[in-house]
């Protein structure tokens, strides 16, 4: 992981190192969650495994459980809100949203 502004708390690691595939640190639900953002062009998807349930729990700041730390996991949330705002993001994949 490597220091990176523009993630929640600063970590962020490219795996290929070519852009495409992001993990970001996201702690809350457990203290080594990570989302992962997947590019193309300038368009990504977001893959945010348990940091929420489903589009209700970002939009609404609902929080998810169980929960490790929930200051961190508010900060998730309000990150992935931001994310669901940006017209760069093509989706937000939860692992329990109904596909």
């Amino acid at each position: 992981m490597k220091k990176d502004t523009s993630a929640p708390f600063g970590k962020s690691c490219d795996l290929f190192g070519d852009g495409s595939f992001i993990l970001i640190l996201t702690p809350g639900h457990s203290e080594g969650s990570m989302a992962i953002l997947v590019y193309e062009h300038k368009q990504y998807a977001a893959f945010i495994g348990d940091d929420s349930y489903n589009h209700h729990s970002w939009e609404e700041q609902k929080l998810p459980g169980p929960i490790y730390d929930i200051q961190s996991m508010k900060k998730t949330l309000r990150w992935v809100k931001q994310l669901s705002e940006d017209p760069h993001c093509i989706d937000i994949y939860a692992d329990h949203e109904n596909v």
